[in-house]
């Protein structure tokens, strides 16, 4: 496997994987609207983590690395302030 996960997905999944992974990666980092504001370094710091590491170092189906990140993920609320607006409650203000 050629340890890079863009010339992974498209090596294994041709074209149409790739722009499939491109279009996960967009719809994920969109999702960042709907989390409170004091979250978003921590996200932001996650997705550029394992984005780093599955273009230079990991094979994209890995599954105890996908795990790890899932779970990475899920954790980060429990960091989170009670009532800390979102970013869409920052637009309406």
């Amino acid at each position: 496997h050629p340890h890079n996960m863009f010339v992974e997905l498209q090596l294994d999944l041709g074209y149409a994987g790739l722009w499939l992974g491109f279009v996960i990666i967009f719809v994920l980092s969109n999702t960042l609207k709907n989390a409170p504001l004091s979250l978003h370094p921590y996200y932001l710091s996650a997705m550029a983590g394992s984005f780093v590491l599955y273009t230079v170092g990991m094979s994209l189906w890995r599954s105890w690395w996908g795990i790890f990140i899932i779970i990475m993920v899920a954790m980060i609320p429990l960091l989170a302030k009670p009532n800390q607006p979102t970013h869409q409650d920052k637009e309406t203000l």
